[in-house]
């Protein structure tokens, strides 16, 4: 089932196998044992929304659950819409979808069940655009950004993050080379030969903190200025 989700090599260094050499529950990554570079990329570049907005009190950014609360339904993705592979990896980091395309520790909702044992933590992320996966491309990026908090800069807003995902053969091209792991290929092979779904996962900071805001980086990375092929480039090798 989805509790049972393992991230084989998750962490920024794919020599991290030991996940794929045996059963240990020990070698298992949680959102609490993730580098928050990698955390990032896997609770927040995704497809998946709320599956509707509360009566309550619309987006508002918000940290609060807009959908399936109040059924006692159980997990932290209860409420939400998308790929199941995505709602998976989602719940393995004990994280979940809010309404104004923000994601959340789900620790940080008052009607989890007290029973729930929270893994992952830090601030929300919110998702500022998606560049969809397409088959041709066979990845998908999103910008987006830790919502401000305690110790957050107070000119220029957050740092703003290009958080890409995709079959691994592809997302190599797209890194920098410094970052990529002497035995990248031979890991997601291996993984690949034992019939797993594969995924690489990049980041790189676009701006921010202290630097432009979100919005101008936004304009800039979906307009003639940049595009995607300049968002997708001199990507960090995250997992």
């Amino acid at each position: 089932g989805n509790e049972d989700l393992v991230v084989p090599g998750a962490g920024g260094d794919a020599t991290n196998d030991s996940a794929a050499d045996d059963d240990g529950a020990d070698s298992k990554p949680t959102g609490e044992t993730l580098p928050r570079e990698t955390l990032r990329v896997m609770v927040a570049c995704h497809s998946l929304a709320a599956a509707s907005i509360g009566r309550g009190g619309g987006s508002g950014g918000g940290v609060r659950r807009t959908g399936g609360g109040g059924r006692g339904a159980g997990g932290p993705s209860d409420g939400i819409v998308g790929d199941p592979l995505e709602k998976a990896v989602l719940k393995a980091c004990d994280w979940t979808v809010l309404g104004g395309s923000v994601v959340a520790p789900a620790a940080s909702l008052a009607i989890l069940p007290s029973s729930t044992k929270p893994t992952g933590g830090g601030p929300p992320i919110k998702i500022h655009h998606r560049f969809a996966f397409a088959s041709k491309l066979k990845r998908m990026t999103v910008l987006a950004s830790d919502l401000p908090g305690p110790g957050a800069p107070k000119e220029g807003g957050p740092a703003i993050w290009a958080l890409t995902k995709g079959a691994p053969e592809t997302v190599k091209g797209l890194l920098d080379p410094k970052t990529v792991p002497p035995n990248y290929d031979a890991v997601f092979r291996r993984h690949m030969s034992m019939g797993q779904r594969v995924l690489a996962l990049a980041h790189r900071q676009l701006g921010g903190a202290g630097g432009r805001s979100a919005r101008e980086i936004k304009e800039e990375a979906t307009s003639g200025m940049w595009g995607r092929a300049e968002v997708e480039r001199d990507l960090t090798f995250a997992g």
